[in-house]
């Protein structure tokens, strides 16, 4: 499979516990994803695609943590606009249904 990642990802806690965050780091209103160690500074210039998705309004801060000797690296963003999942009803009436 194609998209299999190269080695298995480690569980969030213990990402985070690796890059020194402590166990009770809070996770709400924070995008956090974790890349392979080997794709993570390509994955950086894809950044700027993340630009539409901050909110000007709002403190931003994007941190990537990275150690060449763990096998993934981490990214963390804040002050992105609200996400809402939009209803049955809302998705019918976009895809003109």
């Amino acid at each position: 499979m194609e998209n299999q990642p190269k080695t298995p990802c480690p569980p969030r806690e213990e990402i985070f516990r690796h890059y020194g965050y402590p166990e009770d780091t809070p996770d709400k209103g924070i995008a956090v994803g974790n890349w392979e160690k080997d794709d993570a500074f390509e994955r950086l210039a894809f950044l700027p695609e993340l630009i539409p998705y901050l909110d000007k309004s709002k403190k931003v801060k994007i941190i990537f943590d990275y150690d060449p000797d763990y096998p993934r690296a981490l990214l963390q963003v804040t002050g992105q606009k609200p996400f809402v999942i939009p209803s049955e009803d809302e998705a019918s009436e976009d895809s003109g249904k």
